[in-house]
């Protein structure tokens, strides 16, 4: 899955479903729990989604 269509099904996810742990994430979007906290940290980071 490309990072920006990702991104946006993180925060999609998270918007919907309200607190979710990373391993959730990483289940729904096919991806590595690795790849989960970078897309987090970047959201974060952008001030997009609180940790």
């Amino acid at each position: 899955m490309n990072r920006h269509p990702r991104l946006f099904e993180l925060l999609a996810y998270v918007q919907t479903h309200g607190t979710v742990s990373v391993e959730q994430l990483a289940d729904t979007l096919g991806v590595t729990l690795q790849t989960v906290r970078r897309d987090v940290q970047r959201l974060a980071d952008e001030g997009l989604l609180a940790r």
